[in-house]
């Protein structure tokens, strides 16, 4: 799977809080990286609010994975496929929006569309050349990823594009949480940070081992409740505002207090250079067992936000 990271933040990622006495977040830019990854078959790099994938000769990358051509008959609308309409990424929605989603392939094509993270069919949508997903008044059921796909009947060689449909709603709403609001949402470190502060929000950190069940708890009612979790069933690392940006092994929060992790994913902290030759200096943490693990900040994943429901 290639890591796709959004794009680059804004160059002051610390603004300090006009008026506040509380010191700068200590974050700093982690934009101008670009880096390779090897997807199926396909050699990628990551660019900002995207990547590029090549294929080997012989071959064509779908946008998921690099596809042998074979041969290819010389008949009419014979060939790969290609999008005369292409759908955008994301479709950021409200409750009882009406929302059409179109997407046509060339002629010869057919279409139709798939739902959520298994790709279930849905046979409804299997049209000629062209087929859009309609919602007339968009619900939480709804809320989901899908895929467009485009065959060519001739070679049965598809091209595809994947879609989030995601539900614009703000953190901490969920019925019964008791600290921290999960955002079904992946964003790198910064991006993160900023939303959180959008909303008055602090970038949220567990710090001991009974603030982690609490976390835990809050993370899976908000999974259930929240029309956006299920996109993120198979992503158990969600980020926390916890960081070794200074200096090497000392965590801190964004705010600059030190931290001590309430236990270590085995193994860790590594600082692994493998995708960044500064390092892991972002911490990340593990939904099911409350483990920390440091990690590359830009690569976008989901995160919290601590609630104020005293506000």
């Amino acid at each position: 799977v290639t890591l796709t990271r959004t794009a680059a933040p804004p160059a002051s990622v610390n603004p300090a809080i006009s008026g506040s006495t509380t010191p700068a977040p200590i974050l700093t830019s982690v934009s101008g990286i670009s880096l390779s990854v090897k997807g199926e078959g396909a050699t990628c790099v990551n660019l900002p609010g995207g990547h590029e994938c090549q294929c080997p000769d012989g071959s064509y990358y779908n946008n998921v994975e690099c596809v042998v051509t074979g041969e290819i008959p010389e008949e009419p609308y014979c060939g790969i496929p290609e999008f005369i309409k292409k759908p955008h990424t994301r479709y950021d929605v409200n409750l009882g929006d009406e929302v059409i989603i179109e997407c046509e392939g060339d002629a010869g094509d057919e279409v139709h569309w798939t739902r959520g993270l298994d790709g279930e069919v849905m046979k409804e949508t299997l049209k000629d050349q062209k087929s859009a997903l309609v919602f007339s008044s968009i619900k939480k059921k709804d809320i989901d990823v899908y895929t467009c796909v485009v065959t060519n009947k001739c070679t049965q060689l598809t091209m595809i594009a994947q879609v989030d449909i995601h539900a614009k709603l703000a953190p901490c709403i969920e019925k019964g949480l008791q600290r921290y609001g999960m955002v079904w949402d992946a964003k790198d470190f910064d991006s993160a940070y900023q939303y959180c502060n959008s909303f008055g929000l602090k970038f949220a950190v567990p710090r001991s081992k009974s603030e982690s069940r609490v976390f835990i708890q809050d993370a899976w009612r908000s999974f259930h409740l929240n029309p956006n979790g299920r996109k993120f069933r198979d992503t158990p690392w969600i980020w926390i505002a916890a960081n070794d940006r200074l200096e090497e092994n000392q965590f801190t929060d964004v705010d600059g207090r030190p931290l001590v992790a309430p236990k270590w994913w085995p193994g860790n902290p590594d600082n692994w250079k493998e995708m960044d030759t500064r390092g892991q200096d972002e911490i990340t943490f593990h939904l099911f067992s409350g483990y920390w693990d440091d990690s590359y900040g830009f690569i976008s994943r989901p995160f919290a936000c601590e609630c104020d429901f005293e506000a």
